[in-house]
């Protein structure tokens, strides 16, 4: 149940722990490259390589998926991703775009199920590389 999943995905964030600070500002930006580079890891390659023997998933799949719960986060705590990315100086659509491609539902429904329901998604998607 909901208590399983929780557990399984405090497990994940666990194993990639050293890469939540490059995650914290749910920036589109950040690169496998870059990542690799600040990890003593040559390419974004090297990285997916340290990932699959982590247990974790492909670099992208898993930066996206927890910026799609940390957008969720936000919204429950009432802020807007609209309203979170202008204060940024961003647009919001990229962000938009992202959860539609990750999730294959608009914002709205991503939204209205929560992050709960993020987390138990993230963890379905991510299940083949665990």
């Amino acid at each position: 149940g909901r208590d399983d999943m929780e557990r399984a995905w405090i497990e994940v964030m666990q194993r990639c722990a050293d890469l939540l600070p490059f995650f914290a500002d749910s920036r589109l930006d950040v690169s496998a490259t870059q990542v690799a580079r600040q990890l003593g890891v040559r390419r974004a390659q090297g990285l997916e390589r340290l990932l699959r023997m982590r247990g974790l998933p492909p670099f992208r799949l898993l930066r996206n998926w927890i910026y799609i719960v940390q957008l969720a986060q936000r919204h429950e705590r009432g802020e807007s991703v609209a309203r979170w990315a202008m204060r940024r100086g961003e647009y919001p659509t990229p962000y938009y775009r992202m959860a539609i491609h990750e999730t294959g539902q608009l914002w709205s429904v991503v939204a209205a199920r929560g992050s709960a329901w993020c987390m138990a998604e993230a963890m379905l998607r991510w299940t083949p590389y665990l």
